[in-house]
């Protein structure tokens, strides 16, 4: 049996280990320090919003982590749509979806996908999908809860926000389990046979539109509105006087 010495000092070495273990790697992220590694990447990247950039990048960030749902508005070239693109890829390439909101879009197939039915049915009935971009985002995420992913819905108000977008607020507002559980097998979607049952939005999914207001464009209801935090990028004329770098 060792002395007590040597008694003593394994068991400080074991209670140090256990300590390290206990404790977290990595503080906890604060919306400052957030706040500089995002304001440096967009300045790197040549994304600055003049004597604003600070205050914008801190108003982008913290209508992001408040609400799923964050629509910027403003004129053409203010950099909303580039704050978006940025704040994806700072997050990782792989977890940003750009979509462009087309004027044909009328119901929520264009987000969630349709059954289709002109293609047989798989092992146990398991109907085929016609999935989109978006919905194989959706279920991307729900599928890996751990890391944010960012949807960026460029001119959101070109069609009817509401036509395509209600069945997300219901499900976002709600809880409910709104998205097709579909997995991929020879590069067709289907059903899942396992667990056919719907799956909710996930939480790790923000989702960022962009918009313009003018005579090609629809106007928000309060139903959108009422669920999202809307900002207005504006420029001012020192702004513009600033020398390109």
């Amino acid at each position: 049996v060792p002395n007590d010495e040597i008694l003593l000092k394994d068991l400080a070495q074991v209670l140090r280990a256990y300590e390290t273990a206990l404790s977290p790697l990595t503080p906890p992220a604060t919306l400052d320090s957030v706040l500089a590694s995002f304001s440096e990447s967009l300045s790197t990247s040549g994304v600055r919003f003049g004597t604003r950039h600070d205050e914008t990048v801190r108003s982008f960030l913290a209508s992001v982590i408040t609400k799923p749902l964050v629509i910027l508005t403003g004129l053409s070239g203010s950099g909303k749509t580039q704050i978006a693109i940025k704040f994806g890829e700072w997050l990782g390439q792989e977890h940003l979806l750009v979509i462009p909101v087309r004027p044909d879009w009328t119901g929520p197939e264009a987000l969630f996908g349709y059954v289709d039915v002109l293609r047989p049915s798989g092992p146990g009935g398991s109907r085929p999908w016609s999935v989109p971009n978006t919905l194989g985002f959706m279920l991307r995420a729900a599928r890996d809860p751990v890391n944010p992913y960012v949807l960026v819905l460029d001119e959101m108000n070109l069609a009817h926000v509401e036509r395509y977008f209600a069945d997300y607020l219901s499900g976002m507002e709600s809880a409910q389990p709104i998205l097709p559980n579909l997995v991929q097998e020879g590069g067709e979607w289907r059903e899942s046979s396992q667990d056919p049952n719907p799956l909710p939005i996930p939480r790790n999914l923000f989702i960022v539109g962009t918009v313009n207001v003018d005579e090609t464009t629809y106007m928000f209801s309060p139903k959108v509105l009422d669920r999202a935090n809307t900002l207005e990028f504006r420029v001012a004329t020192d702004d513009l006087s600033q020398t390109p770098a």
